[in-house]
């Protein structure tokens, strides 16, 4: 009996043994052999638990969020130290110390790379920071350094970013490329030098549109396009982290070029064919944080530079975002990116009319613009830029309504561009909804009130009767021309209106033969008028009359 036992207990002992030397295996093979840089890094993002267990907030603030600012409350105390002077000791030593920091954290991430993968993640951005901060130290804080700062100190900070970007490129994480990045940014704000801080932002931008493609990081993106438009920002003011103070910079034509460049980079971003469902957002966010930021920033820094003629940018402004929209709606169809671009491109040259135009001469500048926005969107087939338009159109008619200058004759572009539009609206109704023929009757009833107003204001009173008949005979060709009722029920309208104005107003103060002449004009439109309309009826009832007798 206790032989059999004590057989039973060394076969179930070999079991387990052989149970866990084939636990041990599989673990060394999935560890074994893998080099350190081109591990898979877990992502904070990433962070899966256990579907057993509940979700329990105590354990992911313990065991993440601890983590976190824990590693970031050493990486300060020891940037802190490296700040400090230290007195009596060679330059060397203060880099030196933070190197073997580096490396002790670089040994710790190893170790505790498939037991605490979060640790290790932040220790590697801490490492990420305190090298560049040890590099630094070798060429400031402190009277005497070991090397002067110069080309040798851009050269090693560039060459140091580089490195961790390709580190953090080869481990896959987006989370170290976002701190890689921005140590690269750093480095040309302390470069201090127009073309190459700016010209190494725009290859920052380069980078964020590659790795947030290979790394399917779409915040990586989101971070890296507001970084290069904040870097680009703190330049303009005149860089006060190297400086000390804020000035805005003398030369404004690098700063208006290269926010056309990383605004021409960054769209890259939703260009490159891209599968899955991320597309739809990478448009979203192409628009709100790249060509957003881009707009603001030109457009305020403009006013700020106090430019006399900023025509030109603004034009060149405009040609690279319509350019840019236009392969938005080659390549995406109707999409965010492409409406808000549009908007953005036509809205800068009205801000370049208003700085260099007066009104009231402003409004009909810009009312005519509003025709070349419709026709724009029209092509784009975008019912939002039509809409929108509209409302501008409307927003300018009334401030141009309440305004104390008049800009004469040609205030009549308001109710020709009205006209003009509801044209436009008519031969693409078919790409748009029913609000189109609202569309149309809105600006044919602008058309009608504004155009007798604005020949009644600009020319003298004996010649008001004669714009008001060439106007209504231009109703009656549209209507004739275009099959239109509307056109012909606007001409039966201004008619009578022109009846009134003759009776009521210029049989009192016009002299006699524009009276009589007035009188003539008035009565030969009215009978013509009365004569195509007694020919239309008859055509009609002859055409009756035919129809009955074939039926017969």
């Amino acid at each position: 009996m206790t032989k059999n036992s004590a057989e039973f207990n060394a076969s179930e002992i070999a079991a387990k043994l052989k149970a866990l030397d084939e636990r041990v295996s599989r673990l060394e093979g999935n560890s074994v052999g893998v080099p350190v840089h081109s591990a898979e890094i877990i992502e904070p993002n990433e962070v899966t638990q256990d579907k057993s267990q509940p979700k329990n907030l105590e354990i992911h603030i313990g065991e993440y969020w601890f983590a976190s600012v824990g590693i970031l409350v050493l990486v300060l105390a020891f940037m802190f130290m490296l700040s400090l002077p230290w007195p009596g000791l060679h330059p060397v030593i203060p880099s030196l110390v933070g190197f073997m920091v580096c490396a002790a954290m670089v040994y710790s991430a190893n170790r505790l790379r498939l037991s605490y993968k979060f640790i290790c993640l932040q220790l590697w951005a801490a490492v990420y920071f305190l090298s560049y901060d040890s590099i630094l130290r070798l060429f400031h804080f402190s009277e005497l350094t070991l090397f002067t700062p110069g080309l040798l100190e851009y050269a090693t900070l560039i060459l140091l970013s580089t490195t961790w970007i390709y580190l953090a490129h080869q481990k896959r994480s987006a989370y170290l490329m976002g701190f890689s990045l921005t140590l690269l940014v750093v480095t040309a704000l302390i470069i201090d030098l127009p073309l190459l801080t700016l010209g190494l932002n725009a290859l920052t931008a380069l980078l964020i549109v590659f790795t947030s493609r290979r790394l399917n990081s779409p915040a990586l993106y989101g971070y890296g396009a507001l970084m290069v438009y904040t870097v680009h920002l703190i330049w303009v003011l005149g860089n006060p982290i190297m400086t000390g103070g804020i000035q805005i910079y003398p030369n404004p034509f690098w700063y208006f070029f290269f926010i056309l460049v990383y605004v021409s980079i960054l769209s890259l971003h939703i260009m490159i064919p891209s599968e899955g469902k991320s597309t739809q957002q990478n448009v979203i966010m192409n628009a709100l944080l790249n060509g957003m930021p881009a707009f603001l920033l030109f457009n305020v820094f403009y006013l700020l530079s106090g430019l006399a003629n900023p025509l030109f940018s603004k034009l060149l402004f405009f040609i690279v975002f319509m350019g840019l929209a236009l392969v938005f709606w080659k390549r995406l169809s109707i999409n965010f990116s492409m409406v808000l671009f549009t908007l953005f491109a036509h809205g800068t040259i009205s801000i370049g009319f208003m700085q260099s135009i007066a009104p009231p001469t402003l409004f009909v500048i810009l009312i005519w613009q509003s025709l070349f926005v419709l026709a724009n969107a029209l092509w784009f087939r975008s019912q939002f830029i039509v809409i929108s338009n509209f409302m501008l159109y409307i927003l300018l008619f009334l401030a141009y309504s309440v305004s104390s200058g008049f800009a004469g004759i040609i205030s009549v572009s308001f109710g020709f561009v009205a006209l003009l539009s509801a044209r436009l609206i008519r031969a693409f109704e078919e790409h748009f909804s029913k609000a189109s023929d609202t569309l149309i009757n809105l600006y044919l009833g602008i058309a009608f009130v504004s155009l007798p107003f604005a020949l009644w204001k600009a020319l003298p009173s004996e010649w008001v009767t004669f714009a008001w008949l060439g106007v209504t005979v231009l109703y009656y060709i549209l209507g004739v021309l275009l099959s239109s009722r509307r056109y012909r029920w606007m001409g039966h309208w201004t008619l009578f209106a022109s009846v009134i104005y003759v009776v009521l107003i210029a049989t009192m103060g016009l002299a006699a033969i524009y009276r009589i002449l007035t009188f003539f004009a008035l009565g030969v439109v009215l009978l013509t008028v009365s004569t195509i309309y007694t020919r239309i009826r008859k055509r009609s009832n002859l055409q009756s009359e035919t129809a009955v007798l074939q039926e017969d």
